[in-house]
């Protein structure tokens, strides 16, 4: 027996199962799921997972830091946790080392540490994931000593760290760029960038929002360009000098 459907023969089971499978995509199931906790809630529960945890445990990798990852809280929203890793693995992790010599990097520490900020990690770009080393993001030393950080194309926008302003909470990043001095390539370097102050973005700094992925707690993926943004030349995270093993200091400075 067969039924005609826009202007095609289709066995009556099949057109069935067509229809079944349609109604189903409609359902609350394939719907994107509602945060298991408000903005709010999340930060609580990320000061709750985090309790105790010092910039020494991060740089040690203690057995303290080790139970945070391990903490059953976690699994109250999986967002959260997203965040909570980000900001003492990637960020703390990142500029703790480099602030034994440089005590101007401590007060953005313990904004990070005490959760005051939310703090980013931006490595990957559209075109650059798993090849990051050949990332395009450039960071060009300017006369004066300042920097030029500027995102050459669409395609080398940096991809998924949540940026956009929400709940007032300023957003900080380390940023991976490639770190142009008298117009030779230093090699990839971090930064340390403001990107807003939680209301709305920086002068230069320009966010694109990704759409929730069904059945996942959103994280607020975002794509995010800089066009040509000032930065002060304490920004590097580094030194201007060429590195000999530049493979090595990059894997070194990602971790």
């Amino acid at each position: 027996m067969e039924k005609t459907c826009f202007g095609q023969h289709q066995p009556l089971q099949q057109l069935t199962m067509t229809l079944s499978i349609a109604n189903l995509a409609q359902s609350p199931l394939y719907k994107p799921a509602p945060r298991a906790c408000s903005l709010q809630e999340c930060i609580r529960l990320i000061l709750l997972i985090a309790t105790g945890l010092t910039i020494q445990d991060v740089l040690e990798i203690t057995p303290k830091f080790f139970k945070m990852h391990r903490d059953c809280l976690a699994a109250l929203d999986g967002g959260a946790f997203t965040l909570l890793t980000i900001q003492c693995s990637l960020f703390v992790g990142t500029v703790a080392p480099l602030a034994i010599n440089r005590l101007e990097l401590q007060s953005i520490l313990k904004s990070a540490m005490d959760f005051d900020i939310s703090a980013q990690f931006m490595l990957t770009e559209v075109d650059h994931g798993l090849d990051a080393r050949n990332i395009q993001t450039t960071a060009t030393i300017l006369s004066n000593g300042d920097i030029d950080l500027h995102t050459p194309s669409p395609n080398d926008a940096k991809v998924m760290p949540p940026t956009t302003p929400r709940g007032g909470t300023p957003v900080v990043a380390v940023v991976m760029a490639r770190l142009i001095n008298e117009e030779k390539d230093r090699g990839i370097r971090p930064f340390l960038v403001q990107i807003g102050d939680g209301k709305e973005m920086c002068k230069g700094v320009i966010e694109k929002a990704l759409l929730a992925r069904t059945g996942a707690h959103p994280v607020d993926h975002t794509l995010t360009y800089f066009n040509h943004v000032r930065l002060p030349g304490s920004a590097l995270l580094d030194n201007l000098n060429q590195r000999k093993y530049e493979h090595d200091a990059f894997l070194s400075t990602i971790h």
